[in-house]
């Protein structure tokens, strides 16, 4: 596969992300751009793209072309490499303190990049970062009530991560909190159940939408007494 990083210093977000917005909008379905907000092995903040093109990869290199022609980037590590090597572009190393909180947006506005920007430059830890997933192609054409997952449709999922490393947790997790808030008039309920927390039964119910009750049926008749509850939990009562 084609894939890597694209980095641009955070000075230049709104370009950035106006960018990211346009070309992740008509990308074709073999290539999944992610964005984060977040800091440089050498301790700059920036804003990534994290590219990852599953197919021929000559096509995938004029897919990616406007991506790296844009900038131009302070780093540009995207190769060809094994799917399993791109694996470990991954993040959550252990011995950190973690906090995280997640939703959908369905669309980036001017107004989302710029609270986006705010909280990254607010940051209360350098290893704190905003990511943000966009959901399309094949994902995006398969019916709302055809599986569990119901966010379907072209879309962004944010995931605000602190990460630290000692000292007190309350100013991160207000970091963490007071970011999500201020994208909640901009969000729709639904949202992707891996970035849940234990955040309670109604934000459970809402990552489902419509789905939900349909579960808890399904929940009654093969777990009744709810063995499998060490996860975002759809509860059989």
């Amino acid at each position: 596969m084609l894939g890597g990083i694209i980095a641009h210093p955070l000075s230049r977000a709104h370009e950035a992300l106006r960018f990211y917005r346009d070309f992740a909008s008509q990308v074709p379905d073999e290539l999944t751009v992610f964005c984060a907000l977040n800091t440089s092995p050498e301790g700059h903040p920036v804003v990534g793209f994290l590219a990852c093109y599953c197919g021929d990869l000559q096509e995938g290199e004029r897919a990616l072309e406007p991506l790296r022609k844009f900038g131009p980037p302070v780093a540009d590590l995207v190769r060809p490499m094994p799917y399993f090597d791109f694996l470990g572009w991954g993040f959550l190393p252990r011995g950190y303190h973690y906090y995280g909180k997640g939703g959908t947006l369905p669309d980036l506005s001017d107004e989302v990049i710029d609270r986006f920007i705010e909280a990254a430059w607010a940051r209360t830890s350098p290893l704190s970062q905003i990511l943000i997933q966009h959901s399309h192609g094949a994902a995006a054409r398969v019916a709302p009530d055809a599986t569990a997952f119901v966010a379907r449709g072209n879309c962004y999922m944010p995931f605000i991560l602190s990460e630290w490393e000692e000292g007190p947790e309350q100013p991160h997790v207000d970091w963490t909190r007071n970011t999500w808030a201020s994208l909640q008039p901009y969000s729709v309920e639904a949202g992707y159940v891996n970035f849940l927390g234990m955040e309670g039964q109604k934000r459970v119910a809402s990552a489902y939408g419509g789905n939900y009750d349909r579960l808890v049926a399904l929940k009654r008749r093969y777990d009744p007494g709810n063995i499998f509850k060490l996860n975002p939990n759809i509860r059989p009562d």
